[in-house]
């Protein structure tokens, strides 16, 4: 008998840990200091940190932080980075966005936001690509969303029924949601029955997330380090633009398309190249970015929507002609502003020299002409 005693000890001991750990509220697991914590996040688009919920929200509260929402382009090593060329000067900015986060993952990611949202000044960058028959892929669902996130925002009785039915209607879309009985009721009725997730579930998610806080960064790029290295410059655009014009002339000299060379070498060798599902008019993309807009100006934020280009040159050779193209982005303008929206419409430059890195990427002058916007909005 003895010889069990010390198991059973242990196993209550166990059982008492358990229930302490399922007892306990969320926030008591979130790190101390995670404010202190944010200059690291500010540009490494972590993984954990764009599904998270806590380190998003020391940021927004924040005003010394400006955040930058939008999707791959925010990952490019590139030297005229919005937040390299504006180190320290006025806020810090902070990114948030990597590959595959359209409108709707933003709208989730900023709507889990929305009782900290109000007067925040913020960029957001809207990428006419996105814009296909299908909008947001299950793929990019799957990997981007978060269920704390949407639960966040079905469970705020600040934010409106319309704007909860209306999300409830879009992500019954996706294959994962099409069985879930809240979203069905949500569509149908104002006063559905449950939760999204159920409050223990919820719970647990929000103690894993917590503990997440505590782990070593996963950097998508090496962009940090390129941050960490720079130092404060003289914000002066037309010399800022004449040395990006330069330095894009020296990256992208084994191509016609202005494209750097790095990308080129890849792209050349690809056996598909075609992007005809790009740049349509019909896409329920236009309603995700609707539903974002009347989801910031419910919120009350500052928003700065900018509507960046493609590479001209490129897409020409591709089949996806310019009037095609604007007639897509004009679109996207009067979509905004017909929702209230503050846009600054940078499409016109898809055929400027060294204004895109790639095919789709903005980059270099593009880069100075975008910090130069952030700045006056910030300043306004």
């Amino acid at each position: 008998m003895k010889l069990k005693q010390p198991y059973i000890i242990a196993f209550l001991a166990s059982i008492l840990l358990f229930a302490i750990f399922i007892l306990l509220p969320a926030k008591w697991f979130v790190p101390p200091h995670l404010a202190n914590q944010l200059p690291k996040y500010q540009v490494s688009n972590d993984s954990d940190m764009l599904k998270g919920q806590y380190l998003q929200e020391a940021m927004v509260k924040d005003p010394d932080y400006y955040p930058v929402y939008g999707s791959s382009e925010l990952t490019k090593s590139d030297p005229f980075q919005p937040a390299i060329l504006l180190k320290g000067h006025s806020k810090r900015l902070f990114y948030i966005g990597t590959g595959g986060s359209t409108d709707l993952i933003q709208l989730m990611t900023l709507g889990a936001q929305f009782d900290h949202l109000k007067n925040k000044k913020m960029t957001i960058i809207v990428s006419p690509q996105w814009f296909t028959h299908h909008g947001l892929t299950e793929v990019n669902y799957q990997g981007r969303s978060s269920q704390l996130q949407i639960n966040s925002i079905f469970n705020n009785p600040n934010i409106s029924q319309d704007i909860k039915k209306r999300l409830a209607h879009r992500l019954l879309h996706f294959k994962e949601n099409q069985n879930n009985d809240y979203l069905k009721s949500y569509a149908k009725t104002d006063h559905p029955d449950g939760h999204f997730l159920n409050p223990l579930y919820t719970n647990h998610l929000e103690k894993m997330e917590a503990l997440q806080s505590y782990l070593p960064l996963h950097h998508l790029s090496d962009l940090p380090k390129l941050y960490d290295n720079s130092k404060k410059q003289d914000l002066n655009w037309k010399a800022l633009d004449k040395k990006a014009y330069q330095y894009g002339a020296s990256q992208s000299r084994s191509n016609p398309y202005e494209i750097k060379d790095e990308y080129w070498h890849k792209l050349k060798h690809k056996k598909s190249i075609g992007r005809q599902h790009e740049f349509r008019l019909k896409s329920v993309e236009y309603d995700d970015l609707s539903l974002l807009i009347d989801t910031m100006n419910e919120a009350g934020a500052d928003v700065q929507y900018i509507l960046i280009p493609v590479n001209g040159k490129w897409y020409d050779h591709i089949d996806i002609p310019r009037d095609r193209r604007m007639a897509v982005n004009q679109k996207i303008v009067k979509t905004i502003e017909d929702h209230h929206g503050q846009v600054v419409d940078l499409s016109k430059n898809d055929y400027t020299p060294y204004y895109m890195s790639d095919a789709v990427h903005i980059g270099w002058r593009g880069w100075v002409d975008v910090s130069q916007h952030i700045q006056e909005h910030m300043a306004q």
